[in-house]
């Protein structure tokens, strides 16, 4: 998913809802966000990063990462029943 996409599927819903990741479609659950990262910014020259990409792997510097946070519950394997696309 693009940055684009994802900003014109959050601009159709209520602008002030809670954000929250639902991972491990296997065993769900609900998880705050922490933050975004750009990896950029934490693959900078000089910058001690502990895992670098596969040989032969292309990433790009801007690409975008929400990060999870804490857990709050358990959550749901439907959601990925109902993904929103753009």
């Amino acid at each position: 998913m693009k940055v684009k996409q994802l900003i014109s599927i959050l601009a159709k819903l209520d602008a002030d809802a809670n954000v929250y990741v639902m991972m491990q479609q296997h065993l769900p659950f609900e998880c705050v966000l922490a933050g975004v990262a750009v990896r950029g910014d934490f693959t900078a020259e000089g910058m001690q990063h502990n895992e670098g990409p596969r040989p032969g792997e292309v990433t790009a510097s801007n690409d975008v990462f929400l990060l999870e946070g804490e857990q709050l519950r358990r959550g749901d394997k439907a959601a990925w029943k109902s993904p929103r696309r753009a």
